[in-house]
């Protein structure tokens, strides 16, 4: 019974060194080098575990905030909208504070274009629904005929994230340098 031999490259050294040794094909050779130390991946790196109870606060509190705004029952629908978008600065910032304070700025534009797209989700969700101040159905089922919601021909949500994009930018970066502020004066301090 014959065995298939590997092909040429660098393999584990037979040796039981933590080093990987050339294999010609056909024997070991004196060639080695050292195991390369593989990185995370990017998306990996990120704080993702840090970053779930403030993206579900933020969800959470943007969908009440907007579906209230949206609704034709509310009679502050103004204020409503603005609670939402004061919800989301806020808790932004507070997560970047506690979340990005010694992080890169890439991490910064990431977790802001997370906020942005969950908020951007949750205004675009509620104010596409049938029911909501944006659709000019009166309240009846699209069935009736008579749905007609305004979602900019689908590019509501997309137009949404990008407005809302750049605040978020921001608000991640000024959260981010309070709380690096915040860290280095308690560290100082002790």
């Amino acid at each position: 019974m014959s065995y298939p031999v590997p092909p040429p490259g660098w393999y584990g050294d037979p040796g039981g060194s933590p080093t990987l040794r050339w294999w010609d094909g056909l024997a070991w050779t004196p060639y080695t080098q050292p195991v390369p130390r593989f990185r995370p991946s990017f998306v990996r790196a990120l704080p993702w575990r840090s970053w779930a109870g403030w993206l579900v606060v933020l969800a959470v509190a943007t969908f009440i905030c907007f579906d209230h705004a949206e609704s034709t029952r509310t009679a502050n629908p103004g204020g409503w909208f603005g609670a939402g978008l004061v919800c989301a600065g806020v808790i932004t910032f507070a997560g970047a504070a506690w979340t990005l304070g010694r992080r890169r700025w890439i991490d910064v534009m990431v977790f802001a274009a997370v906020v942005a797209a969950i908020a951007a989700v949750a205004l675009f969700s509620v104010s596409s629904a049938s029911t909501s101040r944006g659709c000019a159905n009166n309240g009846q089922p699209p069935s009736a005929g008579t749905y007609d919601c305004d979602t900019s021909e689908g590019l509501g949500g997309p137009i949404l994230f990008a407005g809302l994009y750049v605040p978020a930018i921001v608000l991640s970066a000024a959260g981010g340098g309070t709380g690096r502020l915040l860290r280095r004066r308690r560290r100082d301090q002790h």
